[in-house]
């Protein structure tokens, strides 16, 4: 039998379970294969990507993710949040001349906003928040 694709309630209830029992997760690899583990429990093979997943507790509201990030030096601008694929939102400042400046950019989904000097993320942090 070939590996299905859970539904987003399945992962959703599996991820809560995990966190509710962890507490926190600092790894999302780690994540994934619990939340796996806890899936699988009634099935022979599950398929769980890690964008999937990290894509679903970004918007759920019992978890609290935390993004850790490095600076990049590419200048590219983001038109997507790299975390959720959410829209990113430029948080624009005046100056003394009338002119508009953007400082930031900030995701509508999740915590995560880079400036002037890219972000990208390199550990992904999930919290349990009831």
């Amino acid at each position: 039998m070939g590996a299905g694709l859970p539904p987003e309630s399945e992962v959703l209830a599996a991820a809560r379970a995990v966190l509710e029992r962890h507490g926190t997760v600092v790894s999302q690899s780690r994540f994934v294969d619990l939340v796996r583990l806890r899936i699988r429990a009634g099935q022979d093979a599950v398929r769980l990507g890690p964008h999937r997943l990290r894509r679903l507790m970004a918007q759920a509201g019992f978890c609290a993710m935390e993004v850790r990030t490095r600076r990049s030096a590419s200048q590219r601008p983001l038109s997507r949040c790299p975390v959720c694929r959410g829209p990113l939102d430029e948080v624009r400042n005046r100056t003394l001349f009338g002119g508009e400046v953007a400082l930031t950019r900030r995701c509508r989904r999740c915590p995560y906003w880079t400036g002037e000097a890219r972000r990208v993320p390199v550990l992904y942090v999930f919290h349990y928040a009831a």
